[in-house]
């Protein structure tokens, strides 16, 4: 008896939820070849294939006369590194600041010359971690 009553009040369900879903209009498309790009991109009249080439073209030669962005240069090193000791990296936005290449801690060389063979105070290895300031 059970199945003799569910099967109809499924479908009943069914037809309820269906009639509250929303309804897409029916949008009529041109033709083929009228018109609007089909859907290999074919234009229809000769008038609309003009036109699109003439876009293009333009296109084309927009690009050409676009200046080229000039390829930036390397910029030579200022401090040219000595072999034998790191050279310290300065520390963006703190002038006079750099970080020990060894410890990765900060350390004030304000006033010292590019160049100069330094050592961090804070370094527990000091004789052996030495480096150039930048």
């Amino acid at each position: 008896m059970n199945s003799k009553v569910l099967l109809p009040s499924l479908g009943a369900i069914a037809a309820l939820l269906s009639a509250c879903a929303p309804m897409i209009p029916y949008q009529m498309q041109p033709p083929p070849g009228q018109g609007q790009a089909g859907p290999g991109g074919v234009v229809g009249s000769a008038e609309a294939q003009a036109r699109e080439e003439a876009r293009r073209e333009a296109a084309r030669r927009e690009a050409a006369e676009r200046p080229k962005p000039p390829t930036p240069t390397p910029k030579p090193d200022p401090v040219p590194s000595k072999p034998g000791h790191p050279r310290a990296i300065p520390i963006p936005g703190k002038e006079g600041y750099v970080f020990n290449p060894f410890t990765n801690n900060p350390v004030d060389v304000r006033g010292i010359p590019s160049g100069t063979l330094v050592q961090d105070p804070q370094d527990p290895d000091r004789s052996k971690h030495s480096f150039r300031v930048p």
